[in-house]
C-alpha cells in the first residue's frame, strides 16, 4: 500500500547513491541504495561518468515513486567537491563529473 509521501531524499555519494522515501510526518518509510559509478583518476583529477550517475538516480527515483500516491518534493545531498555543467539545450553534461 502506498503511503502519503511528502519527500524523496537523494544522497549522491562517491561509493553509493541512496534514496529515502519520507512520509507526510517526515518519517523515513523506506530507503534504498545502489553502488555509485566508478571513479577514475587522471593527472590527480578524480572524475566519474555523469550519465551513469543520472541513470542510477533515475532507477532509484522510479522505485521511490512507485511507493507514493503523489508527486513528492525532492531533496538532494551531494559531495561539495563535485562539479558538473549541463548543456541546457541538449540536457547532456559538458564536463566530466
Amino acid at each position: 500500500m502506498a503511503v502519503a509521501v511528502n519527500m524523496i531524499v537523494l544522497d549522491l555519494g562517491t561509493s553509493a547513491i541512496k534514496a529515502a522515501v519520507c512520509s507526510d510526518s517526515y518519517q523515513i518509510e523506506n530507503s534504498i541504495s545502489a553502488p555509485a559509478p566508478k571513479i577514475t583518476i587522471h593527472d590527480g583529477r578524480y572524475t566519474s561518468d555523469a550519465m551513469a550517475y543520472l541513470a542510477t538516480v533515475e532507477q532509484l527515483l522510479k522505485s521511490c515513486l512507485q511507493q507514493s500516491r503523489a508527486r513528492p518534493a525532492l531533496g538532494l545531498c551531494y559531495q561539495r567537491s563535485s562539479l558538473l555543467i549541463w548543456d541546457r539545450s541538449t540536457g547532456l553534461p559538458t564536463t566530466p563529473l
